[in-house]
């Protein structure tokens, strides 16, 4: 895991180094990305118990789009950010690792019993 992350320090690294410092288009699927994440940050996550859902978050907020399509700037709570391609990058990475914290939840039961099958053959020893 850390090698993983140390990886993705030195490419992120390197991007800055060599960035060209020019406006680059923002592909679609990151705008959708980072305002998902602004959103999340910003209002209440769904709750399943809870009966309002004034504050929740909506996933038709986002609109279906193409990921494949680009705008000209990133627009986030009424402002605009131009940005260049080692951002997007970064962006983009933050948003993976934000995914991974989503996975979390789903396998904290396997690795919950691995730590206790390893302290039963830790402490049989």
């Amino acid at each position: 895991m850390a090698a993983f992350h140390n990886n993705r320090l030195q490419t992120a690294a390197k991007d800055v180094e060599e960035e060209q410092w020019s406006q680059a288009d923002v592909p679609l699927s990151t705008c959708r990305d980072i305002n998902s994440l602004v959103l999340s940050a910003t209002r209440q996550p769904l709750d399943e118990s809870s009966s309002s859902t004034q504050d929740q978050i909506d996933p038709n907020d986002m609109a279906s789009v193409n990921p494949a399509t680009t705008a000209k700037s990133l627009d986030i709570e009424n402002q605009t950010f131009v940005l260049v391609p080692a951002t997007i990058r970064t962006l983009d990475s933050l948003c993976s690792y934000m995914k991974l914290l989503l996975d979390l939840d789903s396998i904290a039961t396997d690795v919950m019993a691995k730590i206790v099958e390893f302290l039963k053959v830790s402490t049989t020893k």
